[in-house]
C-alpha cells in the first residue's frame, strides 16, 4: 500500500506584543473547538479493557484568537497527552478584549476526556477571568529596564471570584514586582465550579509583562523563517530515504522549541511532516493521529484530498488482521 502526503505553501508575517492600559475586559470565547479522536496509538490490545482517560490542558489565547503555550498539566495516562495538546493547538477563539481592543489571555484550562468508541468530551471547569486590570508601568523602573520585563505570580481565587494570597514566584526585574501584585489584587474571576457549586481555586499562575514598545499581531498564516528552514531540513532528510528516526528527532526538537507558539500554518506543516516520518518508521497509528490533526485544521484542493486519502488507507491498514507480520506501506511522495 502506498501513501501520498503533500504540503501547502504558506505566507510570512511577524509577531510582537503591546502594552496595555487599565480597563475592564471581556474574556476569550470559543469559536472552534473540535474534540480530538481517540488516539489510535493509545488503543488497548484486543481483549483488554479501555478505561476512560482524561488530560487537563492549559493554554493562552492570543489577540488573534489562536491558542499558544499549550501544555498538558496532568493526565490519567501520558499516552493521551499528545492528542489533547494537538487538538487544543487547532482551536480558535473570539479574543479577549479590553476597551474594544483584542488582548492576550493567559492560563485558560480545559479537561478532555477520552472514551473508546464514544465522542470525546471537553470540560471547562477552571476559574475564568472576567476582569483583569493590566498593571501600571512604574516610571521609577524605566531607566534600568529592558524593552520587555516580566513577573511570574501565583495566587488563589476565592469562591466569590476575588484574588488572594498573591505572591511573586519569579521576575526578570524585581522593580516590577509591586506593580504586578497590585494589578492582580484588582482582578476578578468567575469561580471554579464543581457540580455547579463555586469552590476555591488555589495556585493560579500567570506571567505579567511590561513593555516599552508596541508591535503588530501575529496572523493565523504566519510562517516564521526559522521554522520554515527547520521543516525544510526535515523534508530533505525524508527525501534521502535515510533513517526516519533522524527526521523524527529533528521534529521533536522543533516542537520543543517552537510548538507552544505554532501558528495554524506551521501546525499543518509540522503534523504532515511528522506523519510522513512516522509512516517511514512504521508507526501507522501515530501517523494517523497526526493526519487527523491536519484534517481538523482544514486544507484546500489536492492537499486536502491527499490527506483524506492517506487517512483512509491508514485506517484500513490498522483495521486489517495481522498475518505474516505487519503491513509495510511506503510513503511514496513526501511533502514539498
Amino acid at each position: 500500500m502506498r501513501f501520498f502526503l503533500s504540503m501547502v505553501a504558506l505566507v510570512l508575517a511577524s509577531a510582537a506584543a503591546q502594552a496595555a492600559e487599565i480597563a475592564e475586559e471581556s474574556p476569550a470565547e470559543p469559536l472552534r473547538r473540535t474534540p480530538p479522536d481517540y488516539p489510535a496509538a493509545c488503543t488497548p490490545p484486543p481483549g483488554e479493557p479501555a478505561e476512560p482517560q482524561s488530560v487537563t490542558v492549559m493554554f493562552n489565547v492570543t489577540k488573534d484568537g489562536l491558542t499558544e503555550n499549550v501544555r498538558a498539566r496532568e493526565s490519567t495516562d501520558p499516552c493521551f497527552e499528545e492528542a489533547a495538546v494537538a487538538a487544543v493547538r487547532t482551536w480558535a477563539y473570539k479574543p479577549r478584549r479590553v476597551d474594544g481592543a483584542a488582548r492576550l489571555q493567559e492560563d485558560l484550562e480545559t479537561t478532555i476526556t477520552f472514551i473508546l468508541r464514544e465522542p470525546t468530551e471537553i470540560q471547562d471547569f477552571d476559574a475564568q477571568p472576567i476582569l483583569r486590570v493590566p498593571p501600571q508601568y512604574p516610571d521609577r523602573c524605566q531607566r534600568k529596564a529592558k524593552t520587555r520585563e516580566s513577573v511570574f505570580v501565583e495566587f488563589d481565587v476565592t469562591k466569590d471570584g476575588a484574588t488572594e494570597n498573591i505572591r511573586t514566584v519569579e521576575s526578570t526585574n524585581s522593580c516590577f514586582n509591586e506593580a504586578a501584585v497590585s494589578a492582580v489584587a484588582k482582578w476578578r474571576y468567575r469561580p471554579k465550579a464543581l457540580s455547579g457549586v463555586p469552590v476555591e481555586r488555589k495556585g493560579v499562575q500567570t506571567q505579567i509583562s511590561f513593555e516599552l514598545a508596541e508591535g503588530t499581531s501575529s496572523p493565523e498564516l504566519r510562517f516564521r523563517n526559522t521554522v520554515r528552514s527547520r521543516l525544510r531540513h526535515v523534508q530533505i532528510l525524508l527525501r534521502r530515504k535515510g533513517d526516519p528516526q533522524e527526521a523524527l528527532a529533528e521534529l521533536a526538537e522543533i516542537e520543543a522549541q517552537y510548538g507552544d507558539s505554532f501558528s495554524q500554518a506551521e501546525l499543518a506543516s509540522f503534523y504532515q511532516l511528522r506523519a510522513a516520518a512516522r509512516i517511514e518508521a512504521g508507526d501507522y497509528a501515530g501517523a494517523l493521529d497526526d493526519l487527523r490533526v491536519v484534517r481538523r485544521l482544514g486544507m484546500a484542493g489536492e492537499a486536502s484530498e491527499a490527506v483524506e486519502r492517506t487517512i483512509m488507507q491508514l485506517e484500513a491498514a490498522l483495521a486489517a488482521p495481522v498475518s505474516g507480520g505487519e503491513p509495510t506501506p511506503e510513503a511514496d511522495e513526501q511533502p514539498h
